[in-house]
């Protein structure tokens, strides 16, 4: 009985997500504008950051610890702005396998930032991954 029960489920679950896809390769209207906008804005936001905070090894453990701790952050903020970009079936697929990439990366250079912090390595202690914090990134449609 709980086989079958499981096969119904999901035979219902193929079939509900064929039905799920766009009808173009191309974002809905209503967001191209703004996420131009918003990479503008993202762009001025971090040259601002990069004159205010000066780069120096307490930064750099902070930004490893930080990218360590919370990579995972990544996922939710791809989903977010893959489906502000493209809608929301890209989200779903698209933008969790771009934020399980981008947390596994994120890990990555939060391990290596933690053990080469005391070296000025690359020169001036420069941020490896951009956006520096993994919350930079979430901006919310």
């Amino acid at each position: 009985m709980n086989v079958r029960l499981f096969g119904v489920v999901v035979a219902a679950t193929v079939f509900t997500v064929s039905l799920a896809h766009a009808q173009t390769n191309q974002p809905p209207q209503q967001f191209k504008y703004a996420a131009t906008q918003l990479k503008e804005l993202k762009a001025a936001q971090e040259a601002a950051e990069q004159r205010a905070a000066p780069q120096n090894a307490g930064r750099k453990l902070g930004r490893g610890i930080a990218n360590l701790l919370f990579g995972i952050v990544e996922v939710p903020n791809q989903v977010t702005q893959t489906s502000a970009d493209r809608g929301g079936a890209a989200g779903t697929t698209f933008g969790v396998g771009k934020g399980i990439m981008r947390w596994i990366g994120r890990e990555l250079v939060g391990a290596y930032e933690i053990v080469t912090f005391p070296f000025p390595m690359p020169s001036g202690y420069k941020p490896i991954i951009r956006p520096e914090w993994p919350n930079e990134d979430y901006e919310p449609p």
